[in-house]
């Protein structure tokens, strides 16, 4: 069964394209309750499937675990480093490490195409997944105080495909009050069984900026904390 979304043919690792702010909150919820000896999807029960599956590869192409799943010792170090001073500079070990083709051009004076080219080379993949990857590498960079061209950072948010875009359905009218077509009645019946997290990580979205899955997250861990 296929994970990866990848352009038939294409040589080279798959560079993360999750949200790097899922794998952050993995990482700060770890350092809460310790990593266990081996990370896989039974670890992560309240994460949709597609999530995890794109979480999982991220971890081991970060260096964080093996490939058996265990984790190392830079994930151990990455954690410890969590919310303190040592974040920044263990994360950019971590960076440096794991994207070591990227820092062969000088990233803070190279303009948005050599970036692409690169980075399109050393990690082949389709357009939207190779959009979202250097968007999880751009804020990771971000994140460890890496400094990168003005240039490059304009464009690190990825695109969206027009053919991807909802557009809400109006409700109908019937005369007798506003009704709709019965879908939403549905969501509700179907909601009605899920604990208010599960609903929240139905809503999650890694398109989402960054504001916004932060608030997804603390409500999830609202909503765990006092046990639902």
């Amino acid at each position: 069964m296929a994970t990866m979304d990848r352009d038939e043919g294409a040589k080279g690792p798959t560079a993360p394209y999750i949200s790097f702010l899922t794998v952050k909150n993995v990482l700060k919820d770890m350092k809460e309750h310790s990593p266990p000896t081996r990370i896989d999807r039974t670890v992560f029960p309240n994460l949709a499937g597609g999530t995890v599956g794109q979480l999982l590869p991220a971890l081991k192409f970060l260096k964080l675990t093996d490939d058996t799943g265990v984790p190392t010792n830079e994930m151990h170090n990455l954690i410890s480093a969590h919310g303190t001073e040592a974040w920044g500079a263990t994360l950019e070990q971590i960076v440096r490490s794991a994207y070591a083709p990227l820092f062969k051009i000088n990233l803070e004076g190279a303009s948005p195409g050599q970036f692409v080219e690169i980075f399109r080379k050393a990690y082949p993949g389709t357009e939207d997944v190779s959009r979202k990857s250097q968007t999880f590498f751009l804020n990771a960079a971000r994140e460890a105080g890496i400094k990168i061209s003005p240039y490059i950072m304009k464009n690190k948010k990825p695109r969206t495909a027009p053919n991807k875009k909802r557009v809400p359905k109006a409700a109908k009218n019937t005369g007798s009050g506003t009704k709709n077509d019965g879908h939403a009645d549905d969501l509700t019946v179907h909601n009605q069984n899920k604990l208010p997290s599960e609903i929240l990580l139905g809503l999650y979205d890694t398109n989402m900026d960054n504001e916004t899955q932060s608030a997804i997250w603390t409500l999830i861990r609202y909503f765990k904390a006092k046990k639902e």
